[in-house]
Parts: structure tokens; C-alpha cells; sequence
């Protein structure tokens, strides 16, 4: 009988073969537990995969700030093992922190996404639903850092995704960091 991890794995697994043509396994044994609510999808980040390697397969306009040297972004998580986070799905970054700079709310990375997970997270929700996250503002990529910078994702009125770069004590009141659990 298929458990709920096993129908979750399998779906990331479809995603990596798919998008990349990526075959990969996951362990179910390493997910996390899923905290409470219906709102949170699950991230799955195979060893060694990289933000660039995402990039090169969107079939949809995608900018790249110029000046942000993507294999320069260090990461929190790094992918050297697979591993998993729980994310909460909404099209924006999570209220609680909207309007807040990552120099305030999460300064060591240790809390917020990282780049690679918001452009892998990006992927698989645009895959599955059509549509793009972050319309209004951007997600903060508290996650990872670019110099003393901080990464950052969003959709915008261009049609186009950008990713980007900005202070840690940025603050915009549609912006903000999502919660990894």
C-alpha cells in the first residue's frame, strides 16, 4: 500500500524526469514531518543539483538581473546529500513576514528558502498549475546569500520571472521571506 510520503515522492520524482530528464530517488525516511495545516507542499532538492541547471529548463521569459553571477549565490542547505523542506504553497511570501527585512527577521539564513529552493519550487508549481508565484512582490531568498547580498524571486509586470539581487534591510511591504519547515 502507497503512504502519503510514497505519492509525494513519486510526484517529485515524475517532476525531475520530466523537467531534466533527471532520474533520482528519494528516500521517504528523510522527509520531515509536515507541520500542521493544508496550505504547505513539500521541496525536494536532489544532491547536487544546482539554480542554474533549473534555470536552463524554464520554457517561460526569465531574467537574470545583470551583474548576479548565479554560481556566486552561496546557500544555507547546500545540496551536496538530497534533502527535503516543507514549504507553505500561497502565491506570496508568507504574511507574517511581508514588509520585513531579512536583516530583521532572518539574518543567518537559517529559517527562509533559498534561491535554489524557490526556483525548483517555482518550477513544480508552475508545472502543476500554470501558474507563477510572487505577483505582487518577491520572495526574499533569506536562504542564501550573493556577497553580502540577498537573493530574491518574483514574477513581474513584464511577464517574465526575475530573479535579483538586494539589501538585507530592504523592505517593501509586498516583499518578504517563505518559512522552510
Amino acid at each position: 500500500m502507497q503512504t502519503l510520503n510514497d505519492a509525494i515522492i513519486n510526484k517529485w520524482v515524475e517532476h525531475y524526469l520530466f523537467q531534466y530528464g533527471m532520474e533520482v530517488e528519494f528516500n521517504p525516511d528523510r522527509i520531515p514531518e509536515k507541520p500542521e495545516g493544508d496550505d504547505f507542499v513539500l521541496i525536494c532538492i536532489p544532491k547536487g543539483f544546482t539554480v542554474e541547471r533549473e534555470i536552463k529548463s524554464w520554457n517561460f521569459p526569465t531574467e537574470v538581473v545583470k551583474g548576479l553571477k548565479l554560481s556566486g549565490v552561496k546557500h544555507t542547505r547546500k545540496s551536496v546529500e538530497t534533502y527535503f523542506k516543507w514549504v507553505r504553497l500561497t502565491e506570496e511570501p508568507d504574511n507574517e513576514f511581508l514588509g520585513h527585512s531579512v536583516a530583521d527577521v532572518d539574518p543567518n539564513g537559517e529559517i527562509g528558502l533559498s534561491l535554489l529552493e524557490a526556483v525548483v519550487m517555482e518550477s513544480f508549481v508552475f508545472r502543476k498549475t500554470g501558474k507563477h508565484l510572487n505577483k505582487l512582490g518577491v520572495t526574499l531568498c533569506s536562504g542564501s546569500r550573493y556577497g553580502k547580498y540577498v537573493p530574491f524571486i518574483g514574477f513581474y509586470k513584464y511577464n517574465r520571472v526575475r530573479i535579483g539581487y538586494c539589501s538585507p534591510k530592504s523592505k517593501d511591504p509586498m516583499d518578504g521571506i517563505r518559512k522552510v519547515h
